[in-house]
């Protein structure tokens, strides 16, 4: 048994400080087997709430029995020059650091993680010291961000630096996993062995849907409380107000729909796109749409519970071609409620659960009829999609059981 696991994850977090929680409920499950790990991640980035303390350069931190080496990096507001300097900083540490400069145990495998892939070089780089299996994690597609650059302007030194490191990962990995649910495609396409790919999809802990209580949240909401005593066909949505979303869209076939009386839309969270999607339906006075503010997510979830049927979007982009695995559609199933899918990227997980109606991405016009469907399905089919969602999610998306495929990864 390969007993020692470094995850180097910019980006990952742990409960007491925030987001991202892959890598610390990988982790945990790890852990309880057997293993220990390490992960490795920026003392700053946009996703935490909290942050660990730093005197100096690198922080280690026991965390639910995970040991956290937090290397200090200089904080940033927006997705500008600053983040991007964060990123070098952090990637440029690692690399001075070294295998020798690192107080951990001597890893048996070594997973480095993206969303950027400078993290590639680094975790080959300390594979080789080592010695040991090289496992890289793809969460975004350079490759293709840069093709879209390449639409808008000659030539991006960055992108192109940034594709260089991909394709490091890709090539000199031992095995490359990821939550991209068709990535495999992407393989195949470029000639790249795909037979060295397992798909680790974004997961969800099974005991935070034990206690969602809707009853004890509803009151807090006064513009809910009134939705849901009003009977109205509810469609909702809770995440970030953003462009990978497509708000825009859900908000196009409000538009359509706007007589309908017995039909609202409801969405929580904050996000870039609030103030022009608040603008947009200030000016189309929509009646049917109610925007709610950002609340912590045990509190969203109650809301999402009490709502007839749940909103997936994604633009419709080379980008999402290859897959997705949206943490909301894993909650909307484990809520079991039904799925709206406006998503090439997750149709076919939608389709396989059989868990709610998929139409195509940035059509509103389809959307609108989707809904109308919805609405005019019998009750009992709609619980029924709810759920095949809820079973097919603890069956394939629940961290105890996705871990599974990871170790077999790690062990093979």
């Amino acid at each position: 048994m390969l007993k020692n696991v470094w995850i180097i994850n910019h980006y990952a977090g742990a409960l007491r400080y925030g987001m991202e929680l892959r890598h610390y409920n990988l982790a945990k499950v790890l852990v309880e087997q057997g293993y220990e790990v390490s992960i490795i991640s920026s003392s700053f980035t946009h996703l935490l709430t909290s942050f660990p303390k730093l005197n100096k350069k690198v922080l280690y931190e026991s965390i639910d029995g995970i040991t956290y080496c937090w290397i200090k990096t200089p904080r940033y507001r927006t997705n500008g020059i600053f983040r991007l300097i964060n990123m070098f900083f952090f990637s440029y540490r690692l690399w001075m650091m070294g295998a020798k400069g690192l107080e951990l145990a001597t890893p048996d495998v070594i997973i480095a993680s993206s969303p950027h892939p400078l993290v590639a070089f680094n975790g080959y780089r300390l594979s080789r010291f080592f010695k040991v299996k090289f496992i890289f994690e793809i969460r975004d597609l350079w490759t293709l961000t840069y093709s879209e650059l390449r639409n808008k302007m000659r030539y991006n030194p960055i992108a192109g630096a940034l594709l260089f490191f991909e394709k490091l990962g890709y090539t000199k990995s031992d095995l490359f996993i990821s939550p991209l649910n068709k990535i495999d495609e992407f393989f195949r396409e470029r000639n790249i062995d795909s037979t060295r790919f397992l798909h680790i999809p974004n997961g969800i802990r099974a005991e935070d849907f034990l206690e969602i209580t809707s009853s004890e949240v509803i009151p807090q909401v006064p513009e809910l409380r009134d939705l849901f005593t009003s009977e109205k066909f509810i469609i909702g949505y809770a995440g970030a107000f953003n462009s990978a979303n497509a708000l825009t869209n859900l908000i196009g076939a409000a538009v359509i729909l706007k007589d309908e009386q017995n039909l609202t839309f409801v969405l929580i969270g904050e996000g870039p796109e609030k103030d022009k999607i608040e603008r947009y339906i200030k000016n189309k006075d929509l009646k049917n749409v109610t925007l709610i503010p950002k609340m912590e997510r045990k509190k969203a979830l109650a809301c999402l519970k009490k709502m007839d049927v749940l909103y997936n979007g994604s633009p419709d982009s080379i980008l999402y071609n290859y897959g997705a695995s949206p943490i909301k559609l894993s909650e909307y199933m484990m809520l079991s409620r039904p799925v709206l899918n406006a998503s090439e990227s997750t149709a076919n997980i939608v389709a396989e659960a059989g868990c709610g109606i998929c139409v195509p991405p940035e059509n509103a016009r389809q959307l609108a009829d989707a809904i109308l469907n919805l609405i005019m399905t019998p009750v009992e089919e709609r619980i029924r999609m709810g759920e095949n969602g809820h079973k097919f999610a603890l069956n394939n998306l629940e961290y105890r059981n996705i871990s599974k495929k990871l170790i077999n990864g790690i062990e093979s």
